[in-house]
């Protein structure tokens, strides 16, 4: 069956979310920063940081935890947010991560659509 579903659509889903969480709990609980901080940072709002760190949303990351090197790439996106140069970044921090995870993980994508039958929605 053919697609017309580009990567994207299904990384703005899947990914973003469960990458955001995972960043906001790496600068919460290994940088010490507070709430508002990592909000202002990420672009979002004190609350969605909050169910972040409380794993409201972000539902898939432990999923994307499991992705070889992962870890690595996520402390130099955490180093470019907490030196202020990610703003500075040619390409987004985000698409830098979707990125990684979609060539280290090219299955991922079925396999959120099987995690989706079995998770809650918001």
């Amino acid at each position: 069956m053919v697609s017309l579903r580009a990567p994207c659509e299904t990384a703005v889903k899947y990914i973003l979310p469960s990458v955001r969480s995972i960043v906001a709990n790496h600068l919460y609980k290994r940088h010490g920063f507070s709430q508002l901080e990592i909000a202002r940072l990420m672009g979002v709002s004190q609350s969605t940081v909050s169910r972040y760190v409380n794993n409201e949303r972000g539902l898939y990351a432990q999923a994307v935890e499991k992705i070889p090197g992962l870890e690595q790439k996520l402390e130099e996106v955490t180093r470019y947010i907490t030196n202020g140069v990610a703003r500075e970044q040619e390409k987004p921090l985000i698409c830098i991560l979707c990125e990684y995870i979609r060539q280290k993980s090219p299955d991922f994508f079925k396999q959120a659509k099987f995690y989706t039958s079995q998770a809650k929605t918001f």
